[in-house]
């Protein structure tokens, strides 16, 4: 499983709860030569990822709860992805949904801890490819 594919499942999961037979078709579809059983022991080994029995031999399988920097985290990728470039940490905090009460200080510190953000100079968070 390459982390291409991970991530092309992981919005998936976000959306809803699916059956690992189902998440494992999406995965072969992107390209895994993965089996059924590899996907499943890789899933029970992540954080934040849950699977339970499903009353049959196909669990299911979701996303955990996910913390308030994550989901802050995941605010800002989307606002610097729309914006397609990058941009100051206090236009961040403008375009961020009212659900986040947050600083600059605080949003460039999430962008150097989360994979997929770094900080460009002095304030400007931007996608890190």
């Amino acid at each position: 499983m390459t982390p291409g594919v991970y991530e092309q499942l992981v919005p998936t999961l976000r959306r809803e709860a699916m059956p690992l037979s189902k998440l494992h078709a999406l995965a072969v579809e992107g390209g895994s030569t993965w089996s059924v059983e590899q996907l499943h022991l890789m899933l029970a080994c992540l954080d934040g990822i849950e699977i339970t029995a499903a009353g049959g031999d196909d669990p299911l399988v979701n996303l955990g709860q996910r913390s308030q920097q994550e989901e802050l985290a995941e605010a800002m990728v989307d606002v610097v992805r729309a914006q397609g470039r990058p941009v100051p940490a206090a236009q961040i905090m403008q375009l961020l949904p009212g659900k986040f009460t947050t600083s600059v200080e605080q949003l460039k510190k999430l962008a150097r801890e989360t994979s997929g953000l770094k900080v460009i100079g002095p304030g400007l968070i931007g996608l890190d490819n």
